[in-house]
């Protein structure tokens, strides 16, 4: 089996130095991975579309394409952020940007973007509804989803209420696969994002259907196990691997600088690595 989650980019707070050998990156971590997967379609150019967008630039995950000659919708809610926005892509024709909310209810994908069934990649970034937003796609199913989510809950939990969900919590990634398993897609990879293909593209793929397994890689590829268990505390919930994981390790003050975090994971990572092997033996063991 292979893990997709090879082809993250580096991100200095939570790979210290133990991850060195990840790729640096220009916008995105995910960068390299989304060529990889868009690579296997073989898809070379099309449509890609993002929401939030931001300015359309900062962990851009669609930049990159644009900047190889993609077209691509820009959708952000956020006044100031929108202006940045449409400054960024102001002599572009091949980009459209649109100022508007994406939620679950008055304003929907679907509507917001009009009829553009050949969406080829899409992302999703809106800090906590994200599933809630997908969950509306009829019309336009794109043929790759990146959707934030699907790290901080235990894999299997229920499905929380969507004000919990709202504040960076999301859903387990259980409950994204079956969201998403409805619309035809399959889970290929997750860890702060959670990645999805058509079903028709799975075979492409040579990766695990364990959800617990593709939830385990996700703790070892970004490790930011204290600011998981800070979000879970605000709300007060839990999430027992997190925890069984943190209480090995040494105690990291939740605001503590990106140094700091950046050596929090030097020290534990090995310690980390460890204990997420042997909830994997159990968890098959149990099975």
């Amino acid at each position: 089996m292979e893990n997709l989650l090879d082809h993250i980019g580096y991100m200095e707070k939570w790979h210290g130095s133990v991850q060195w050998n990840r790729n640096f990156t220009e916008y995105s971590v995910n960068e390299i991975l989304i060529r990889d997967i868009l690579s296997r379609l073989g898809i070379n150019s099309g449509l890609c579309v993002e929401f939030g967008a931001w300015d359309g630039v900062k962990n851009s995950n669609t930049k990159k394409l644009i900047d190889s000659g993609w077209s691509s919708i820009q959708i952000e809610a956020d006044l100031m952020k929108f202006q940045s926005l449409k400054r960024n892509y102001k002599n572009n024709e091949n980009v459209k940007c649109i100022q508007s909310f994406v939620d679950a209810h008055t304003n929907l994908f679907d509507d917001i973007i009009g009829n553009n069934p050949n969406i080829d990649f899409c992302s999703i970034d809106i800090d906590g509804l994200d599933l809630d937003v997908f969950g509306t796609f009829s019309k336009n199913l794109p043929k790759i989803v990146c959707i934030e989510g699907g790290q901080t809950l235990h894999p299997f939990a229920q499905r929380v209420s969507s004000n919990i969900a709202k504040d960076n919590i999301h859903q387990s990634l259980s409950v994204y696969e079956n969201v998403f398993s409805e619309k035809g897609y399959k889970l290929i990879c997750s860890y702060q994002d959670s990645f999805f293909v058509k079903e028709e593209y799975y075979d492409l793929f040579n990766v695990s259907e364990n959800i617990m397994d593709l939830y385990l890689d996700g703790i070892l590829a970004l490790p930011r196990l204290p600011f998981i268990k800070q979000c879970l505390v605000n709300h007060g919930l839990t999430n027992p691997i997190v925890n069984d994981i943190l209480h090995n390790c040494s105690y990291i003050d939740p605001q503590a600088s990106l140094p700091e975090k950046s050596l929090w994971v030097d020290k534990n990572y090995k310690i980390i690595k460890n204990r997420v092997s042997e909830i994997r033996k159990d968890y098959a063991a149990s099975s």
